[in-house]
Order: structure tokens, then C-alpha cells, then sequence
């Protein structure tokens, strides 16, 4: 319970959400008296440096102004175009979702958002259809692949500890097809 309230209000504690997490995780391993090498030695440490080699995928393309550049060519592209603006972000980040985590790509895409917005005449009325193409797009283009989503790398990892094989053609078979209905659905 104070775990989810500090993460409710790590905006006015000014701490970030992950000290929060870390903090509590070793409270909760002396109050519940329990192993921390035994911990450890559960954790799924495959998905873990999966996360951690996306997260640093995702920073090395927003350092390098790639991420900028693909907003400025955005603009160029779609000109005072709200709706093409709206569905090519729609689009692009299902598709860059599927190949890259939708997290780190969402946090990566933010400054990008940002940069549309503060560069567009109307950039004030298109913002909440830019956010909602960013959201949408995203959140559905994760389920296309295993890779796409944090839920999708852990599900199949647990269905495989369990015996079941899920494999990223057959996950593809079913996600690519149910990504693309929900897409023309938001488009």
C-alpha cells in the first residue's frame, strides 16, 4: 500500500517511480524475512536484459537526433496535413511498436510529439489527436510481435517455463492480423 502511494505521488515527492519500487522491494525482503539470493536467483534475468538492451536501443536513436529528425521530417512530409499527421503517427508508431518494445519507443517518441506541436501553426488544436495517434498506435502495434510489449515477452516466457512453446511466427500469425483490424478500427 505505501508502494502504490508513493508511486501515486512520486510527482510531489519528486522521486522517481523506480527508487520508489527498489526502496520498498528491500523493505518488503526484511519484513517478510525472506532470502534475497533466493530472490535474485528467481528473477528472469533473460527479460530483464532484453528491457535493458531496448531501453538502451531506444536512448542511443533519441541521442543520436534520429527520433528528431524523423519529427522534422513528419512536418516536411505532411505540411499543414492534420489527418495525414495523425494517421502517419497512428501508423508509424504501430509499426516501430512491433519492432521495438512500445515503451521505450512511447518515451522516445515524446520529445518528438512535442517538437510536432510546437511546430505546427495549429499545433494547439491538433495535440490531442497527435497524442491519442501516439497512445493508440503503440499500445496496439505491441501486439503484433512477442517482442512488442513487456506483457508479451513475459506471457510467453511464463508459458514456456510451463511447457508451452509459443513461437514469434505463431504469435505474429495472431497478433499482426488482430494489430492491423484494431488500426483500420482507430484510423
Amino acid at each position: 500500500a505505501f508502494m502504490l502511494l508513493g508511486f501515486f505521488t512520486h510527482s510531489i515527492t519528486h522521486l522517481e517511480p523506480g527508487v520508489i519500487a527498489i526502496f520498498f522491494s528491500m523493505i518488503m525482503l526484511v519484513v517478510c524475512n525472506h532470502d534475497g539470493d533466493e530472490a535474485i536467483g528467481k528473477a528472469e534475468w533473460g527479460v530483464i536484459i532484453f528491457f535493458v538492451g531496448m531501453f538502451m536501443l531506444v536512448s542511443a536513436l533519441e541521442v543520436n537526433g534520429v527520433i528528431e529528425l524523423i519529427g522534422i521530417k513528419l512536418i516536411s512530409l505532411m505540411g499543414d496535413n492534420p489527418l495525414g499527421l495523425c494517421l502517419t503517427i497512428l501508423w508509424g508508431s504501430a509499426i516501430f511498436s512491433a519492432i521495438l518494445d512500445n515503451i521505450p519507443f512511447v518515451i522516445a517518441m515524446v520529445p518528438l510529439i512535442h517538437g510536432v506541436i510546437s511546430g505546427m501553426p495549429n499545433g494547439a488544436e491538433i495535440a490531442q489527436p497527435l497524442w491519442w495517434s501516439l497512445a493508440l498506435g503503440a499500445c496496439l502495434g505491441g501486439n503484433a510481435t512477442i517482442i512488442g510489449a513487456s506483457a508479451n515477452v513475459v506471457s510467453t516466457r511464463l508459458a514456456e517455463s510451463n511447457n508451452i512453446k509459443i513461437t514469434f511466427g505463431k504469435f505474429c500469425k495472431y497478433g499482426i492480423p488482430f494489430t492491423i483490424q484494431s488500426l483500420l478500427i482507430c484510423s
